[in-house]
């Protein structure tokens, strides 16, 4: 009897039901802000703090997509314990399931993190057009450029809002309004950030018609957002067969498992098997990278 309470499998099963109950309750966790906004947003709350909500926003959106600090480990063991667990469910090996399982604690939080800041460079495209119209109207109306930022961080979209705001902030305390400007840059490290705050820059340095500028970078987005329209909508069909191939292989096996046991023991019960098993894990997860890398536009 205490061979067997002492045998792998039995560890595994313990270590299943704790990553099941860690899992679920490090979810909620992370879903808390989401969860929250839907029940305002069905029961009516928050219209009396639209103020507040507005700027919360805007300090979220202006932290550069970073995960807090507690952050990356709550999701990293949360992946780990979910692996766990469904491998453990599946019978794989207690030794390559605790292998997996740390692969995906490490590997997990870096993939948030990249998601994330992917996210959140999109959304500071996206609000470069209306940002900078708001901007170049500011600097025909007569503003400098300091007060056309301080406009733009009233009235614009919050992740620009943000990082206008921080510049502002870094020029009170005495930077140079340059410096600032070529902070956001770094910050936001996409091309057409690096094309708008370098017009900026020199226009801030060198003077000129820094307006027209920005109404010609304006146009030029607009142009490249309708391009990159055209080439997803032209490669929509080969991304939905790649999304199928990928989820093919991992939705057979799960269905051959819930149909006959019996034979996929076969993979999960003896060492070739899971040695096949593990490999098969791996391919999949390059296959899906290099489709990933394959798939991805740039224009």
């Amino acid at each position: 009897m205490s061979d067997l309470i002492d045998s792998p499998s039995i560890t595994l099963l313990y270590l299943t039901n704790a990553g099941f109950a860690f899992s679920a309750a490090a979810l909620l966790y992370v879903l808390r802000a989401q969860v929250a906004r839907a029940l305002g947003g069905v029961l009516g709350a928050g219209k009396s703090d639209e103020k507040g909500n507005v700027e919360a926003s805007a300090a979220s959106s202006s932290s550069g997509g970073q995960l807090k600090p507690h952050e990356p480990m709550l999701i990293g063991v949360t992946a780990g314990f979910a692996t766990l667990s469904i491998l453990g469910i599946i019978g794989v090996n207690p030794w390559a399931a605790i292998t997996f399982a740390l692969i995906a604690g490490i590997w997990t939080p870096q993939h948030v993190r990249r998601k994330r800041l992917d996210t959140w460079q999109r959304e500071f495209d996206l609000s470069l057009v209306e940002s900078l119209t708001t901007v170049s109207s500011s600097l025909r109306a007569g503003l400098t450029l300091k007060d056309s930022l301080g406009v733009a961080a009233r009235n614009c979209a919050p992740v620009f809002a943000g990082e206008a705001a921080n510049a502002l902030k870094e020029y009170r305390f005495g930077r140079p309004i340059e410096e600032a400007l070529d902070n956001i840059r770094k910050r936001v490290r996409t091309q057409n950030a690096n094309i708008t705050f370098g017009a900026m820059i020199l226009g801030s340095q060198l003077g000129g018609n820094l307006p027209a500028t920005l109404q010609k970078i304006v146009r030029t987005i607009r142009e490249r957002d309708r391009v990159e329209g055209k080439l997803r909508a032209l490669t929509a069909q080969g991304r939905t067969q790649a999304i199928l191939l990928c989820s093919a292989p991992p939705a057979i096996g799960v269905c051959m498992f819930l149909w006959d046991p019996g034979k996929m023991s076969l993979l999960t019960d003896t060492f070739p098997g899971q040695a096949l098993l593990c490999l098969a894990i791996v391919l999949e997860v390059v296959g899906i990278a290099v489709t990933k890398r394959i798939m991805k536009l740039e224009v």
